[in-house]
């Protein structure tokens, strides 16, 4: 067939003299043929079916419909042929709506129950004669609202001499969920789209969107991250090393009566934070006898200065008893 079709097109090209005139006629033939089997065969009643877009409409508000739903119905007509041929190569097809009641409570739709509502939505001169599949089948649940915490997926990228103070804010930091009682349930957090933004050089109150899902409804689409970042550099100093509340008849020896701190602080900080004494003070009864060693914990340092590495990284320690 391609290629009678292909030789047709190819006899059928302009061409000069007797051969175009030819091909001409040829044409108006095919077209006179083409009309009168279109006039004779299209003019009689077929039965064929023809697939339609379904939607299931006038869900109550307290019920909602899970799983994975059909999203088309196999319509059996029966019309003329003109009619039924424009139904059905038309390029966008009306939707077939099915109206909720109370029957669809068992989880599935008789479809031959619809024959009515089918036909009203199609075109007139052509009748409905059965809906396939006979039965539709879907799952529900009751539809409930539950508030979990929001928390970022955002990765924020930044300038190399900048850093973030404290972690960016997340607002609003919690949100309200609408969904069926049977998943809601296994659910505890909501979490924003899973994007980056940046290089970031400055506050900034950026608009994030929130994740999705097919049977979960969000009261809300977008989110707002505010970050502020600073402009850090680097920083060294002394800090001392003090062993607290230590027993009377014990002296405690260490391998370094104090540290080198080598870290990243705000430029707007530098002044005060040079201008200040740190000291790392460890309590007595923290230490394990076992291993006398200490890994130093800079948790008590302002959260605006972030340690890089102390020296020595690691302090010993020797328990020495004083005789009276």
């Amino acid at each position: 067939m391609k290629q009678f079709l292909l030789k047709t097109i190819e006899f059928l090209k302009p061409k000069t003299g007797q051969r175009r005139r030819r091909g001409v006629v040829l044409a108006l033939c095919i077209l006179s043929a083409s009309v009168f089997w279109f006039s004779t065969n299209l003019n009689k009643k077929y039965r064929t079916t023809i697939s339609y877009p379904l939607k299931i409409v006038k869900i109550p508000k307290e019920i909602q419909l899970t799983g994975k739903l059909r999203s088309s119905i196999e319509v059996q007509v029966e019309g003329m042929g003109t009619d039924l041929f424009f139904e059905d190569v038309q390029l966008k097809k009306d939707t077939i709506f099915l109206k909720y009641n109370n029957s669809y409570r068992r989880g599935y739709i008789l479809t031959k129950n619809h024959l009515e509502d089918v036909q009203a939505r199609i075109k007139s001169g052509i009748k409905v004669v059965r809906l396939r599949p006979d039965s539709i089948y879907f799952q529900h649940a009751k539809r409930v609202s539950k508030r979990v915490p929001l928390i970022s997926q955002v990765k924020v990228k930044l300038e190399p001499t900048y850093q973030l103070e404290r972690p960016p804010k997340l607002e609003p930091d919690s949100i309200d969920l609408i969904g069926p009682q049977t998943i809601l349930t296994n659910i505890e957090e909501w979490y924003t789209m899973p994007i980056s933004i940046g290089p970031v050089t400055g506050a900034i109150a950026a608009s994030i969107p929130i994740d999705t899902s097919n049977h979960i409804i969000t009261r809300r689409k977008k989110a707002k991250l505010y970050v502020s970042p600073e402009r850090y550099t680097q920083m060294a100093f002394k800090m001392p090393v003090h062993i607290t509340e230590k027993p009377k008849n014990l002296r405690i020896k260490l391998n370094s009566d104090s540290l080198t701190i080598a870290c990243l602080v705000p430029m707007s900080a530098y002044d005060s934070i040079q201008n200040h004494s740190f000291s790392l003070n460890i309590p007595f009864y923290s230490l394990d006898r076992s291993y006398p060693h200490i890994a130093p914990d800079f948790g008590f340092l302002p959260h605006s200065i972030k340690v890089l590495h102390s020296s020595p990284h690691e302090l010993s320690y020797t328990l020495i008893r004083e005789t009276q």
